[in-house]
Formats: C-alpha cells, structure tokens, sequence
C-alpha cells in the first residue's frame, strides 16, 4: 500500500504542536472537507469517527483509534472500521532547535475493488495528497508563532 507522507517546519514548541494534535476536531474545523467527533477519550488513546468528502462530492467515513505517545511527540491512528480495506498514519512532531518539524503520513486504500477502482486510483491518491498538504499547513498555520 503506498504511502504520502508530508513535512513542514513550524516556528513554535513541539510540545504546543504535539498538543494541538490531541484534539481532532480542531483541525477539522480548518478543513471543510473534513468531519470529525471524538466519541471515547482516555489518556492514552481515542475513538473518533471522521468523515472525508472529495472535490468529486464522494464521502468516505470510518471510525479510528489514535493512541498517544507523548514521550515521542506522536499520534498514531489506525482503522476500527469504514470504508477503507486499510486507513492508518501518523502524526510525528520532531524539536529542531528554535523551530520544530512535524510530519504526517498516511496510509489508505478504498474497499472498492475491480476495474471502476483501477480506474479511479490516480484520482484518488492525488486527493489524498492533497488532503495530506492542506491538513499539515492547517496546523502550521494554526499553531505557528
């Protein structure tokens, strides 16, 4: 399953990055394409359910679990249910002296299968790449001093 991945350079604490990350719904609130409602939280993990639309006006929505690493300034989330065959990624923010690095990667494929599915690939990851960049520009953009 390929994978995007994006990086930016974030004039502020890894730590307020990191902070930003743990709560979901405000970078859905940056992104009109995106949906998102924590249903469970804990200290070391969540449940959320999210909901993507494309350009194309096609939604994809599914439930993931984002469990929490804050030794490592990291969020990984993975695919309860939905519908994607396979949906995981993480969030990573790295301190780089002044400033700090954040990284997203994302791994997804649609359940669709066959040639329709073929056939919409391209399609489908040039959205997801772009979803990726505007996603982490979101959060530079929200969280940067």
């Amino acid at each position: 399953m390929p994978r995007i991945e994006e990086e930016v350079t974030i004039k502020a604490s890894a730590e307020d990055i990191y902070k930003f990350l743990l709560d979901p719904t405000k970078l859905a609130k940056l992104l009109p394409w995106f949906e998102v409602k924590v249903q469970e939280k804990d200290e070391d993990h969540q449940i959320c359910r999210c909901k993507l639309t494309t350009e194309k006006g096609e939604t994809f929505t599914w439930q993931q679990r984002e469990n929490f690493d804050p030794e490592m300034l990291r969020v990984d989330y993975a695919l309860i249910e939905g519908d994607w065959k396979n949906f995981t990624g993480r969030w990573q923010v790295n301190e780089a002296g002044e400033e700090s690095e954040l990284i997203l990667q994302v791994e997804a494929q649609p359940k669709e299968q066959g040639i329709k599915a073929y056939l919409a690939w391209p399609f489908f990851w040039k959205q997801m790449r772009r979803f990726c960049q505007e996603a982490i520009q979101a959060v530079k953009d929200r969280t940067e001093l």
